[in-house]
C-alpha cells in the first residue's frame, strides 16, 4: 500500500510552501555547510556508483495529501519527495494530524532554549548552529499538544540536553567504550544525589562537563516539579528511564565497533526496548504523575503501543535522515570514517535502517520501501491498539457504573476508573503527539538540509488545534 513512487510532478492540493526571504528565520551558515558538503561529493562522485549530487537534492519538499486509511479520522498521508544518491524518490505515507500545543509560544521558547544552552555551554559555540537547526522548541510543541506551560518549559531543556548527549556520542572525539561508560556512571551518580537530596550546587559549578551541569541543573528543576506536584515518589522511575536511555546508547555503540553486520531485526530491537523517544514519552508522561511502572509494564497493551510509537519514530527518522548521514559517511565529519568505496561504505555500521538494508545488499530504493514498510507495520498496530485500548477503557467504565447500581461497589472505585481513563488519555496525548513528530522533523534543518522557510509558520499551518 505505502511504497515508493516513481517521481511525477503533480499539482499540489494542501502543500507546505516554502516563505519569502523577508520571513526567513533560518542561518544561512546551515546552506552553506550543505553546498560544502555537495561540492565535496561531486568531486569524489567517480568512487561511487551514485548520481553526482547538487546542493538543490539534500533536502526534501512535501505535501499533505488524502489519507489511504480511511477508518482513522485523525491520520493523513504525506507525499515526500527527496533525492537519494540513486536518484529521486517519492514516499507516502500515514502520519498523525498535527495538534500543536496552545500554551506554548513556540518562537519565544525556542529563543530562550537556544540562550538557555549558550549560557551552559551545552555545545561549543562552532556546534551551537546543529542545536539551531534541531528546533527543539517545535518538537515540544508538536510531541506535547496537552502539556502545561512549566511542564514543556522543563521539556525543552531536559530534550535540549539529551540531544547534546547523543550528538556527543555520534559526532563528538573518539574514546574508549570504557571511558565512554564511565561518563555515562558519571551522569547516573548526578541524578542519584540530586534525587537523594544531596546538596551538589558546588560540584556542578565545578564540573567540567557544561553536558553533566546542564543534566543536573535540569533534573534538580524536575524534581523540584514532581514534588511540588505531589508526585515525589515518581523520581526513581525519571531516574530508571534516564538510566535506559543511556544504556541504549552505550548498546548502541557497542553494536557499531563490534564485528559482524547489523541486522535490521537487531536494531529494531534494541530501539524498540529504549530510545530517545522512550524515554520521552514515559518521563512527560511521569511529570504528568503517571506512573508508567504501574500504567505501562503490567499492561502488554500499552507496552505495545510504546513499542509501536518508538519505532514509527526511529525508521521515520531513518528515512529522513539518511542523506544526511550518508554525506557524513562520505566526508569523514566528526569521528566517523571516511569512506573511499561502496563496499567500505557498506560496511560502516549505523543504527539507520535505509542503511542497514543497503548494506545487506538492497537497491537504495528498495531499502527506502522496505523502511517505509516496517514505519507502516508499527503504524497501523498504533493505531488499532490505541482503539482497542479506548474501548476497554469505556468498557470498564460501564462495568464500574453498572455495579454501582447492582452490587454497592467498593467506593474507592469510582474513582479509580475515572483516575484511570485520566491517566490513560494523558499518556495517548503523549504518544499521538510523537507519531506526529514528523511534522516537526520536515521543518528541522537537522533533517531537512536546504529547508529554508519559516519553521514556526510552516508548523502552524498544519495545525489541526487552533488557540
Amino acid at each position: 500500500m505505502f511504497k515508493t513512487v516513481a517521481l511525477q510532478p503533480k499539482s499540489k492540493s494542501i502543500q507546505m510552501q516554502r516563505l519569502s526571504d523577508s520571513d526567513n528565520t533560518t542561518n544561512d551558515d546551515v546552506s552553506s555547510k550543505a553546498s560544502s558538503a555537495a561540492s565535496s561529493l561531486d568531486e569524489r562522485s567517480h568512487l561511487f556508483e551514485f548520481s553526482p549530487v547538487q546542493k538543490s537534492d539534500l533536502g526534501f519538499t512535501w505535501e499533505v495529501i488524502e489519507s489511504s486509511l480511511k477508518t482513522h479520522l485523525d491520520v493523513v498521508d504525506i507525499r515526500l519527495k527527496l533525492q537519494t544518491f540513486s536518484g529521486p524518490v517519492v514516499l507516502e505515507f500515514p502520519v498523525q494530524k498535527l495538534v500543536l500545543n496552545p500554551l506554548v509560544d513556540i518562537a519565544d521558547m525556542e529563543a530562550s532554549g537556544l540562550s538557555w544552552a549558550r549560557n551552559m555551554g551545552l555545545y561549543p559555540d562552532l556546534k551551537m548552529k546543529g542545536l539551531e537547526a534541531t528546533f527543539v522548541a517545535g518538537l515540544i510543541a508538536t510531541c506535547y499538544p496537552d502539556m502545561p506551560h512549566t511542564d514543556s518549559l522543563l521539556l525543552d531543556k531536559w530534550i535540549r540536553t539529551l540531544f547534546a548527549i547523543d550528538d556527543d556520542v555520534d559526532e563528538g572525539p573518539e574514546i574508549s567504550l570504557l571511558l565512554l561508560k564511565k561518563n555515562f556512571q558519571k551522569k547516573r551518580d548526578v541524578l542519584t544525589r540530586i534525587a537523594e537530596g544531596q546538596d551538589i550546587e558546588d560540584v556542578l559549578r565545578s564540573e567540567t562537563s557544561s553536558v553533566i551541569r546542564a543534566l543536573g541543573v535540569v533534573f534538580l528543576d524536575i524534581k523540584n516539579r514532581l514534588d511540588a506536584q505531589g508526585f515525589g515518589l515518581l523520581i526513581p522511575e525519571f531516574i530508571e528511564s534516564t538510566d535506559r536511555y543511556f544504556v541504549s546508547v552505550i548498546r548502541e555503540k557497542e553494536t557499531e565497533i563490534s564485528t559482524g553486520r547489523l541486522t535490521d531485526d537487531r536494531s529494531a530491537h534494541i530501539r524498540a526496548e529504549s530510545s530517545g523517544a522512550v524515554h520521552a514519552i514515559t518521563g512527560a508522561a511521569i511529570l504528568l504523575g503517571i506512573s508508567t511502572t504501574k500504567l505501562v509494564k503490567p499492561d502488554a497493551s500499552f507496552d505495545y503501543l510504546l513499542r509501536c510509537t518508538a519505532l514509527c519514530v526511529e525508521f521515520a527518522n531513518d528515512f529522513l535522515s539518511q542523506t544526511k548521514e550518508m554525506i557524513s559517511l562520505l566526508t569523514g565529519r566528526g569521528q566517523l570514517p571516511l569512506a573511499e568505496n561502496i563496499e567500505a561504505l557498506k560496511e560502516i555500521k549505523r543504527f539507520n535502517l535505509v542503511h542497514i538494508f543497503w548494506a545487506e545488499g538492497t537497491d537504495m530504493r528498495e531499502a527506502y520501501d522496505l523502511t517505509l514498510a516496517q514505519y507502516t507495520k508499527s503504524f497501523i498496530g498504533y493505531q488499532e491498539q490505541r482503539v482497542d485500548l479506548l474501548q476497554s477503557l469505556e468498557n470498564e467504565k460501564k462495568e464500574v457504573s453498572s455495579r454501582g447500581v447492582t452490587d454497592s461497589p467498593r467506593p474507592d472505585s469510582v474513582p479509580d476508573v475515572l483516575e484511570r481513563e485520566r491517566q490513560v488519555k494523558a499518556y495517548l496525548s503523549i504518544t499521538d503527539g510523537w507519531m506526529s513528530h514528523v511534522w516537526w522533523a520536515l521543518v528541522a534543518r537537522r533533517y531537512n538540509l536546504t529547508y529554508t522557510g519559516n519553521p514556526v509558520k510552516d508548523l502552524q499551518a498544519v495545525n489541526t488545534k487552533k488557540s
